[in-house]
């Protein structure tokens, strides 16, 4: 079979050409397959656009098939990515009438309870869309008469994953995290990512971090200068700082496989302090002065610590620095002492406003701004190393 491969864009417009010569050739509703995996954007970004425009058209999304929770405690499965976790059964059941034109009672499922809470008529129509990630498999797709497989990097699928899950699903980042790592990665190797060879059309939808993240609810706000002199207590004291915290930190910084160079406008990093492990993504900077970033940043158990070069990240270097936190009015002050590296003042403002108080600060403690960068120690260690 022949596939078609293209960007998003393009790939829409193909779409569109084909379900019209399907319409005028098939006098029946149209099934149009839209599968891939966790975070393609088969749902937002094919499947919401395609019904757009065929407005005739209606989505019919596979979440609603989930066996639910007491069925997964039947089976002794906690895998909610495997294909058993979906009633394959009774979708190709619905396929079926839906192309004959009938009414089915689609069920209703809440990923609050992650049960089923009811059930709803879904009429059939001109086109039915169903997106999901099975919409190609073995079981469904000869109920399908147009199949396309949504294609990402695992790294726009684990970021795109985590922003979205959160609020979504009331699951913490590391419960996000672990899933991802331990099922619905080797999920896709196993069950999703086949069923591309069964498509006619594959879409490349890669993550956009600079549109993207901006719907990260936590963002990071500083500015960091490199420290050519020493800074005293006293000083600090004078400004109303205090110490509140001294700690060890070991970094360690990876590149996702589809990056060209060792940042990209994004940071992926799991940190070591006190025994405890964290990952913490950092999109691209924006501001003046200021180095604002969207961040997501959680603990993560020990086993996790090279969960991301399971997924295909490679390491990039490793750096070990000694951290003190002080408190300020409304803004936070850190300094770091890095081994052979040097130290650095980093001020920190919940306010993306706060750049004047900071430069105040900068002033008061004779430090010139010029010393400013917007550079993460990733890049100011590859930068000492060249």
């Amino acid at each position: 079979m022949s596939q078609e491969v293209y960007e998003l864009s393009r790939g829409l417009d193909r779409i569109k050409i084909k379900i019209e010569e399907l319409k005028r050739k098939i006098c029946r509703p149209l099934i149009v397959g839209i599968a891939g995996g966790s975070g393609s954007g088969k749902t937002t970004k094919v499947a919401r656009r395609i019904q757009n425009m065929f407005p005739e058209s209606q989505v019919l999304s596979m979440d609603d098939y989930f066996q639910g929770w007491q069925f997964m405690q039947r089976i002794n499965s906690n895998n909610w990515d495997e294909p058993r976790a979906i009633d394959l059964k009774l979708l190709v059941e619905h396929l079926k009438n839906l192309k004959q034109g009938l009414t089915v009672q689609k069920p209703i499922y809440s990923f609050r309870s992650a049960e089923r809470e009811g059930y709803e008529g879904f009429d059939s129509s001109c086109i039915v869309i169903l997106e999901g990630l099975y919409a190609l498999h073995e079981t469904v797709v000869d109920e399908v008469d147009l199949r396309v497989f949504v294609e990402i990097s695992i790294h726009g699928s684990l970021l795109r994953r985590l922003i979205r899950d959160v609020g979504r699903t009331g699951q913490s980042g590391e419960d996000i995290f672990r899933q991802y790592v331990e099922t619905v990665y080797p999920m896709y190797k196993l069950h999703i990512k086949p069923t591309k060879s069964r498509a006619d059309i594959i879409i490349i939808n890669q993550y956009l971090p600079q549109i993207e993240t901006e719907s990260c609810e936590t963002r990071e706000i500083q500015i960091k200068v490199a420290l050519k002199q020493q800074v005293s207590q006293k000083q600090l004291e004078e400004l109303g700082f205090k110490k509140v915290a001294n700690v060890f930190q070991e970094d360690t910084y990876y590149v996702a496989p589809t990056w060209q160079a060792p940042y990209s406008d994004e940071l992926m990093r799991i940190r070591k302090e006190n025994g405890k492990y964290f990952l913490a993504y950092k999109g691209p900077i924006s501001g003046g002065l200021l180095r604002i970033k969207p961040k997501i940043e959680f603990e993560v158990e020990p086993s996790l610590r090279d969960a991301l070069e399971k997924l295909g990240y490679k390491k990039v270097l490793s750096l070990y620095k000694r951290r003190e936190r002080l408190l300020g009015a409304g803004v936070e002050l850190v300094i770091d002492r890095i081994e052979k590296d040097g130290n650095f003042l980093e001020f920190r403002t919940p306010d993306p406003q706060g750049e004047s108080q900071i430069m105040e600060y900068l002033k008061k403690l004779g430090i010139s701004r010029r010393t400013i960068t917007k550079k993460s120690y990733l890049e100011l260690m590859l930068d000492l190393n060249k």
